[in-house]
């Protein structure tokens, strides 16, 4: 009987902290913040008729863009001092796409989302130039930490910015393991937007033209409807459908809005919205955007819209139209819990180990029961 029991001691031990860890494993961390990523899987497909979007081994990209909220909470991470300039004032004061405020002085900078029509913290953050993009996928390779901006916090990470050279880095010099994220390169970017593997059918591939699985143009009207997304049309802008431009008006949507209108992938705003810093080559110091914004008409939504490239690193080329979306390391499935199957389990291991206890006592004790 001892033996029995014992057994089922260890079974219980043993069951439930691995389903305990399985399932804390899928449970978003309790501090920082959480961003969405979805896989981008068919490793080895062919460029499209552009020259792009071949790519030929498993990652990750972001399913939205980086957020208004998201950014705020890094610059009230590393930004008390700004040092790198993480921050511009048109992100108050452009108020068609603002955006975030900032108080106190340096060394005690604090930063709040805006309310400009609404809360501003789903919306996209604009107002970024490239280096910009670094530092945050830095500081999200390095955990989210917080301090001054150092070569652990948003200098050093994915990409080395000490010495003026911003190939991304194999190994993240402080974890010791690959970046955990970065920006996506051009082929990366241009895969997850507009590649299908069944485009055409089971086993017949392809590209949209447009990031909403559509070679047509997409109305943008916000909601669930198939190919629609923030960009000005004939008849307007989205947010507002009037074709009056106003200084005083926000245009971005929340990341998402377009319900009904993702990629294959699973990834939302690639056309519209605001475009989104690449990392044209991987290799070098010449960057791009891609994806159109809530200004421009669809030809500038389309795959084969002339692609923006230059010398970037450390201009001021972060406008109103140019946000961030990071990519990563290819996410492993985790198995699924049956909660239901455990919490049987649980109890028929609890009564077993009841009924030994009760054999126990009455043996112990022949006047019970």
């Amino acid at each position: 009987m001892n033996i029995c029991r014992r057994l089922l001691w260890a079974v219980v031990w043993t069951v439930v902290p691995q389903a305990a860890a399985a399932w804390l494993a899928t449970t978003p961390a309790l501090a920082g913040i959480t961003y969405d990523m979805v896989n981008v899987g068919n490793p080895g497909n062919a460029n499209d008729t552009t020259g792009y979007g071949a790519v030929n081994y498993l990652y990750s990209i972001g399913k939205y863009d980086v957020t208004i909220g998201q950014y705020t909470a890094f610059l009230n991470a590393v930004a008390a001092t700004d040092t790198y300039a993480l921050y511009n004032a048109s992100m108050a004061t452009d108020l068609n796409v603002a955006g975030i405020s900032r108080s106190g002085s340096s060394g005690s900078f604090r930063y709040s989302v805006i309310t400009d029509g609404g809360s501003s913290a789903n919306r996209p953050i604009t107002y970024v130039h490239w280096l910009n993009a670094a530092r945050f996928a830095n500081w999200m390779s390095n955990g989210q930490p917080t301090g001054a901006q150092s070569s652990t916090t948003t200098e050093n990470g994915a990409y080395d910015l000490t010495h003026g050279s911003y190939a991304k880095n194999s190994t993240n010099p402080n974890t010791g393991a690959a970046p955990t994220f970065f920006v996506p390169t051009e082929n990366e970017w241009y895969k997850a937007a507009y590649y299908s593997p069944i485009k055409g059918g089971v086993g017949s591939p392809g590209y949209w033209s447009f990031a909403t699985q559509s070679n047509s143009a997409p109305g943008n009207q916000v909601g669930g409807t198939a190919n629609q997304a923030n960009y000005a049309t004939g008849s307007g802008y989205s947010v507002t459908q009037s074709p009056t431009f106003s200084a005083s008006q926000n245009y971005l949507t929340d990341v998402g809005a377009f319900s009904g209108s993702a990629s294959y992938y699973g990834t939302f705003d690639q056309s519209g919205n605001v475009a989104q810093w690449n990392d044209l080559s991987g290799a070098g110091n010449i960057k791009g955007f891609r994806g159109g914004s809530w200004n421009n008409n669809s030809s500038g939504l389309l795959s084969s819209s002339v692609r923006e490239a230059g010398i970037y690193v450390g201009s001021g080329d972060g406008t109103a139209r140019v946000g961030i979306r990071l990519a990563g390391q290819y996410i492993a499935p985790v198995p699924e819990i049956d909660t239901n199957g455990l919490t049987h389990v649980i109890a028929l291991l609890a009564g077993a180990l009841g009924f030994l206890e009760r054999r126990r006592l009455r043996r112990c004790h022949p006047s019970m029961g």
